[in-house]
């Protein structure tokens, strides 16, 4: 392996930690976003803003909503980053024997 090999390898398995920990982070913001509705008293299975009997609890979580979308949308720019990361490395592949 060359130096542009290896410094891709350390750069895929950066991004790899920091999709995990990304996915982490998503999935707190889910569960806070989720325990502020169940705080909010009302009981249904979704939100729909052109409900008026909704626009409370969706006004009650919307900051925990809002972090929950952005912290979905870093795991997922981060997936992509990885994705694209590991097609485009000059890395050799592995071959598997059949026998």
């Amino acid at each position: 392996m060359n130096t542009k090999q290896i410094t891709q390898l350390l750069n895929i398995g950066q991004l790899a930690m920091d999709l995990h920990k990304a996915r982490f982070v998503a999935k707190s913001a889910k569960d806070a976003y989720h325990l502020r509705l169940f705080q909010s008293g009302d009981d249904f299975d979704g939100l729909d803003p052109r409900k008026p009997e909704h626009a409370a609890a969706i006004k009650f979580s919307k900051t925990e909503f809002a972090a929950y979308l952005d912290a979905k949308r870093l795991a997922f720019n981060l997936q992509r980053r990885l994705d694209n990361a590991c097609r485009k490395a000059d890395l050799p592949r592995l071959v598997v024997n059949p026998c």
